[in-house]
């Protein structure tokens, strides 16, 4: 006759074995996200950008509306390191002109574009790396304070490195979109209270070559995107 199997008694006072059936094997979320920065071919330009752990840009959104309404009275172009927000360019090797957005995610034409973050710094102490390691610094920083912006969740900004020698010393315009190029310009050497005239702007080749790929271009699009 075939005894039936005891029940196991517990052999730990006062501890339940309290498993009710949940998957050991489950993919935690992640929230982790790299910057890379890349030094420009103008001197004082970096720019940095955000990608998810996924492949895709990172969520900017609330880094972007908290520094257009508290940006100056905060200062925090100097706190963040960043002098703003502006639109990456999916740059056409064989069409330079184009003027294309790259997609936040790879593949679909119809996301939103991937941020691209603006240092503005002629400091000969500030590098490609210092950019980049403070805005991943000051960015998780501010997710954990402002946790009510990010979904109640804590976003972790690591900095990955620089982009490659080859794609760095660019013209802007290799990395931004035309318009927001123009406004980068413009807000270097233009809109300070000690800005340069627009004339002189204008008729230095050598900047607009660099900024914008040719001085003949440069001088089409201030014209046609330019605040003055």
């Amino acid at each position: 006759m075939t005894k039936t199997p005891k029940k196991a008694i517990n052999p730990y006072d006062k501890i339940k074995f309290s498993y009710s059936g949940q998957a050991m094997n489950k993919k935690k979320k992640d929230y982790s996200n790299t910057i890379q920065t890349i030094e420009t071919g103008v001197a004082g330009v970096y720019i940095s950008f955000g990608t998810r752990h996924d492949g895709k840009c990172s969520y900017l959104w609330p880094f972007k509306q908290y520094f257009s309404e508290h940006g100056d009275d905060e200062d925090l172009p100097k706190k963040w390191g960043v002098a703003g927000f502006t639109t990456r360019r999916l740059f056409n090797e064989d069409d330079p002109l184009e003027n294309m957005k790259l997609p936040g995610t790879p593949g679909d034409e119809d996301s939103y574009p991937w941020d691209a973050i603006i240092t503005l710094d002629s400091s000969p102490k500030v590098t490609a790396s210092s950019c980049g390691k403070m805005i991943a610094k000051k960015f998780t920083a501010f997710t954990e304070e402002r946790k009510d912006l990010f979904h109640g969740k804590k976003q972790e900004f690591i900095f990955k490195g620089t982009l490659s020698e080859s794609e760095s010393g660019r013209s802007i315009t290799s990395y931004l979109v035309d318009e927001d190029a123009v406004k980068v310009f413009l807000q270097i050497y233009y809109n300070c209270p000690k800005g340069n005239s627009k004339e002189d702007l204008l008729a230095c080749d050598q900047l607009l070559e660099d900024f914008f790929g040719s001085a003949e271009v440069g001088r089409n699009l201030l014209n046609l995107h330019g605040n003055w």
